[in-house]
This record gives structure tokens, C-alpha cells and sequence, in this order.
């Protein structure tokens, strides 16, 4: 589980998901919308990320950073497939019905049609954790993180994974990255105080 462990904790330094793990917001059905304009080209949206990244480390106040995270996560959302689409709404409603096993083969067939897309990553990291697969878990959140590497939820849930396997020095480098790209993201402050007292204050 250590090499595990140091991986991730690599693949979190090379860049720059609960309730209990990474992310449970990603298990909740994902409701059937109508595609809005975005970005037409990979390479658009890759610039427009960049630039919501660098405003988002810039944001000075929780209520603007919010603003900026949500234009982030509706770009995650959107995989540019009505058939990837359709999967992850399905594998939402499975999942909320407990459906797991159905849930991931949905979403081995996302991450199969859409390499590229990273919430199929990420959701399908968040059901094997549930599972308790923590090693598949933080393989498909490198997954994710080699594709954006400023994706702060799968950061978020490669720290949280670390912390819950006893990595916490790998954790607090992971959380400190996290707040590098999310000043106010929920929770992450506070974890870096509590880790870093328990890591470096050991060492001291």
C-alpha cells in the first residue's frame, strides 16, 4: 500500500474523491440537461480551464472562488458525447440505488469511449473506494490527474485516501497542493493544520 501510497503522492506533486472519501457528490445521479455552449475545441476548453485555474488561486474571497469552481465543474461535466452522457446519468441513478457492480461496468464503458473525460475517472474512483479498493481508487485519480492536473477534487480525494491509509506526510503534500489551487476549499485548511502538526511536529 506504501508504493501505492507514493504514486499518488507523485502524481499529485508532478501536477503543479468522501462525505468519507473522494467526493460522494459524484454518486448522485447526474440529471438529464440540455447541452449549453461551451468551448468547441479541446484546445478552447484547455484555455479556458487555464484560465479559471489561475483566477480561482487568485480568489480572495470563499463567495468568489464558489463562483469560479462551479464554471470549473460545468466544464468537467461536460463530456461533448450524448452516449458518454447518457452512461454517467445512468450510472448515477444505479449507484444511488446501491446498484454498484451494474454502476461499474457503466462506467468502465465510460472511461473506455472517453479516455479523456475525467469525471468517468473520478466517479468510478469514488465506487471503488466505497468498495474499500483503495489502490483502484487512486489509480483512476492518477487517472484523472494526468489529464488535469489541477483537477481539485481528485486531489482532494487522493489526500483524503492517503490520510485514511496512515501516508500523512504524502497526505498534507497532497492537501497543501490542493489549497495552492483552491484557497478555500471546504475542509483543506484545516486538514493541512491538523496533518502538519501531527507530521511535523513528530519530527521536530
Amino acid at each position: 500500500m506504501a508504493i501505492v501510497a507514493m504514486a499518488a503522492a507523485a502524481s499529485v506533486r508532478a501536477a503543479p474523491a468522501p462525505e468519507t472519501g473522494p467526493r460522494a457528490r459524484g454518486a448522485e445521479p447526474a440529471p438529464a440537461q440540455p447541452r449549453k455552449p461551451g468551448p468547441q475545441t479541446r484546445e478552447a476548453r484547455a484555455r479556458v480551464l487555464a484560465d479559471l485555474y489561475a483566477r480561482l488561486a487568485r480568489a480572495t474571497e470563499p463567495e468568489r472562488a464558489q463562483v469560479i469552481q462551479k464554471a470549473i465543474e460545468a466544464l468537467w461535466a461536460s463530456s461533448g458525447s450524448e452516449t458518454v452522457d447518457l452512461l454517467m446519468v445512468r450510472a448515477g441513478k444505479v449507484m444511488a440505488a446501491g446498484e454498484e457492480a451494474i454502476a461499474l461496468k457503466l462506467l468502465d464503458a465510460v472511461t473506455a469511449l472517453a479516455p479523456d473525460y475525467t469525471e468517468g475517472w473520478r466517479r468510478r474512483a469514488y465506487l471503488r473506494y466505497r468498495s474499500k479498493d483503495y489502490a483502484s481508487a487512486l489509480a483512476d485519480l492518477r487517472q484523472v490527474l494526468g489529464i488535469d492536473p489541477n483537477h481539485f477534487e481528485a486531489i482532494e480525494g487522493v489526500a483524503q485516501i492517503l490520510r485514511e491509509i496512515g501516508e500523512k506526510e504524502a497526505a498534507l503534500a497532497a492537501y497543501r497542493r490542493l489549497l495552492a489551487i483552491h484557497p478555500f476549499w471546504p475542509g483543506a485548511a484545516k486538514a493541512v493544520e491538523e496533518l502538519a502538526r501531527e507530521v511535523e511536529g513528530q519530527a521536530i
